[in-house]
């Protein structure tokens, strides 16, 4: 399995507090009476993991990984999907030689043996398959500990009201209207059906079809 030594972007701005406090103005429980804020914080995290499942970009972290030995890898139990592969690095992270995508059909027919081919310290080439998102190969086989470049999309942690979201600031309304829709759905004096159903198609709308999205984020994708 290829090992996340380096996470080099992805940090967030956007602090729970204030998707907190956003929420209880709009429940009109701005003391969090009705809804206490570690029931929130537990909406917020099933919020952020069901966005990054649908769209895979909103969990994208640039991270270095060292791969394993041979042809075939598979990615970190933490990720979704493997946005792009972008570049060789040395042992101190700086990069080097660019990393191109490849379709892997292609190779095997023009040249079959590929995988057989010695073990190089440096790739040239990744090729992905929709239909095994966690595998990736590697051209020509990697020697274990080569160091890449990558994007990929990532399970967030669990947050508490302190930290960020680990998602941009753009999906933040649909956070909150999935918030509002977990809340009025509770099995409660103030669960209301139809207000429930009214934020949740809300939240649905801003975020489209999951296959859509996965497409959208897949490697292969040709640009338009």
């Amino acid at each position: 399995m290829a090992i996340i030594v380096n996470v080099l972007q992805g940090e967030t701005v956007l602090p729970a507090a204030d998707v907190v406090r956003k929420c209880g103005m709009l429940l009109q429980d701005e003391k969090h009476v009705r809804w206490p804020v570690a029931e929130l914080i537990d909406w917020i995290n099933e919020a952020v993991r069901a966005i990054v499942n649908i769209r895979h970009a909103a969990g994208e972290r640039r991270v270095v990984l060292s791969l394993e030995s041979g042809a075939r890898q598979t990615l970190p139990i933490s990720c979704i999907q493997l946005m792009a592969i972008h570049c060789n690095n040395d042992q101190d992270d700086y990069p080097g030689r660019a990393i191109t995508i490849a379709s892997r059909s292609a190779l095997d027919l023009t040249f079959p043996d590929w995988m057989a081919q010695p073990q190089k310290a440096e790739a040239r080439q990744y090729m992905v398959d929709e239909r095994a998102p966690n595998v990736f190969w590697i051209y020509p086989p990697a020697k274990a500990g080569t160091r890449v470049t990558a994007s990929l999309a990532m399970t967030p942690d669990p947050i508490t009201v302190d930290d960020p979201l680990p998602i941009g600031a753009e999906y933040e309304d649909s956070v909150i209207n999935y918030v509002l829709y977990r809340c009025f759905a509770k099995d409660s004096e103030y669960a209301n059906g139809s207000i429930a159903a009214a934020y949740f198609n809300t939240y649905a709308q801003s975020l489209g079809i999951k296959a859509d999205a996965a497409n959208a984020t897949s490697p292969n994708r040709k640009p338009t």
